[in-house]
């Protein structure tokens, strides 16, 4: 059984994000429940988040958290691949660096910089 991870609450035009405080990165959490609050979310329901696996709101969190300009100018770990030294450079989850590099390579950008 996996444990709850955040919660979006949607009741009377009032929307809530609750998340674990125990989560590493509580800002690609945000970001991801964001993003499947506009691709997705239907009013006044409720969804609670036991995993972190819809391609589009990752998708979304890797365009809102990492810009551009900022991994571009990481050429050099681009090319060698090196995910891992980018997840720690940027302090994101490698889901969010492995979006926003095919992303780059597909050149499907969500949002321009």
């Amino acid at each position: 059984m996996h444990s709850v991870k955040g919660i979006l609450q949607d009741h009377n035009y009032k929307k809530l994000i609750h998340i674990d405080s125990s989560i590493k990165y509580k800002k690609a959490l945000i970001a991801y429940i964001i993003g499947y609050f506009y691709l997705h979310h239907e009013q006044d329901h409720t969804v609670i988040f036991n995993n972190i696996d819809n391609q589009l709101s990752i998708k979304f969190a890797s365009e809102l958290l990492i810009s551009d300009v900022e991994i571009l100018k990481q050429q050099d770990l681009i090319e060698q691949n090196n995910i891992h030294q980018l997840a720690i450079l940027f302090g994101q989850p490698l889901p969010i660096i492995q979006s926003k590099l095919n992303g780059l390579s597909d050149n499907q950008f969500i949002f321009y910089h």
